[in-house]
């Protein structure tokens, strides 16, 4: 699946690429492979713990970065979080603890039955 997924955005992106062609210096292009390494490396690990932890966990946690940006963002940069941000960050907790409480009532259910 990753394989797909790389190859069809490489495809995507090298069509805007050629059509507003400009030179990379070296300095972006060392950004650019470490980003891209890191997503890499991000794609392996979600497909990994895949096989040992719940879809729904796995999920909630990558959701959870974004509530991680928004405090690191504040932290770092001082960019203070208006309503709508901290309305995201509520409804992806309560999405959270809401996915979490299904799924433990839906195990829960399967062993008793």
């Amino acid at each position: 699946v990753n394989c797909y997924y790389f190859s069809f955005a490489t495809l995507l992106t090298a069509v805007p690429y050629f059509l507003f062609f400009s030179p990379i210096s070296l300095s972006v292009l060392v950004e650019m492979l470490g980003c891209g390494i890191l997503f890499l490396s991000t794609a392996l690990l979600i497909t990994y713990a895949s096989v040992h932890v719940s879809m729904v966990l796995i999920s909630i946690l990558f959701y959870a970065v974004i509530v991680f940006s928004g405090f690191f963002n504040w932290l770092f940069w001082g960019q203070i979080p208006d309503g709508w941000t901290l309305l995201g960050i509520v409804l992806i907790i309560a999405g959270g603890i809401a996915s979490i409480l299904v799924e433990k009532r839906k195990y829960k259910n399967k062993s008793l039955g």
